[in-house]
């Protein structure tokens, strides 16, 4: 068994009937006490392997992430450029994305060192969103939307009260990953507005990745990442992961070896791999 896939099983493995987990690993001659995901935060760095999942995870796992308000992980979030150039400044400047929290970010890193390019005015970012109308136009909102930060949303949202914004200028704020959900409502639900924020991962939460994203050994080095990353958030996932793994694997050793077996190669979600892993078993 490969790294990867053990520390995959492992993270199942907590959800597993705890008086069965020791027969399973031996079973699966894995250690019950080693990793869960890659290394992640060492000196206030990501590891390279943490590093890859972090940049092929939906990008609302930074939001997730910088709700935590874990001054070590807006570091690397903001070190590594994984983060548009308003939230970053938003991060730079000390505000906190917790939900309810008004007080200053705990002190940590020190993050003055990259110096904040000059803008235009909100005026003028949302006057660049007004403009961006026919081919070759979403490159210019993209780079208006990714300037916007927190204080500027409010203004974003009676603009587009006032005058609905173009399609392009739409989707270049839909896409950011601090965009209000009321402004994305607002934006309407059309099928393929909804598929195309769904390919750039910022569309639903944790549970709502965890039935798309795939294939799954990658959402299980996610779901590990997100022990240390985003517990908060992590939790609606793991309810839903929760009784679907007892339900469907139980104490029972051949069903999880099965998963161990597929695995490394199945495309598919995470849930889907639980359910046929089970069906190939057998299990009651």
């Amino acid at each position: 068994m490969n790294k990867s896939t053990a520390q995959g099983v492992r993270y199942l493995l907590g959800f597993a009937p705890e008086d069965a987990v020791a027969g399973i690993c031996a079973r699966l001659r894995i250690d019950p006490d080693g990793p869960v995901a890659p290394m992640a935060l060492t000196d206030r760095q990501f590891g390279y392997d943490a590093m890859w999942l972090l940049r092929q995870a939906p990008q609302a796992i930074r939001i997730w992430m910088l709700q935590e308000d874990d001054p070590q992980v807006n570091a690397v979030l903001f070190q590594q450029g994984l983060l548009p150039a308003g939230v970053a400044a938003d991060v730079r400047s000390g505000l906190l994305f917790g939900p309810g929290r008004f007080a200053p970010v705990p002190d940590g890193p020190v993050l003055s060192w990259r110096s904040e390019l000059p803008r235009p005015t909100v005026a003028g970012l949302i006057d660049s969103l007004r403009g961006a109308v026919g081919s070759g136009t979403l490159r210019v909102a993209r780079a208006a939307a990714g300037t916007l930060r927190r204080a500027d949303w409010p203004l974003v949202v009676a603009a587009h009260q006032d005058e609905p914004f173009p399609g392009f200028a739409r989707w270049a704020l839909a896409e950011q990953i601090d965009c209000p959900a009321e402004l994305r409502a607002a934006f309407g639900s059309h099928p393929r507005f909804t598929h195309r924020l769904r390919q750039a991962g910022v569309l639903g939460g944790p549970a709502d990745h965890l039935a798309t994203v795939t294939p799954a050994d990658r959402m299980l080095g996610i779901l590990g990442l997100g022990r240390e990353a985003f517990p908060t958030r992590l939790a609606e996932a793991e309810d839903v992961l929760r009784p679907q793994v007892r339900r469907e694997l139980g104490g029972h050793p051949e069903a999880w070896a099965v998963l161990a077996q597929l695995l490394p190669d199945f495309t598919g979600t995470l849930p889907e791999l639980v359910d046929t892993a089970a069906a190939v078993a057998g299990t009651p």
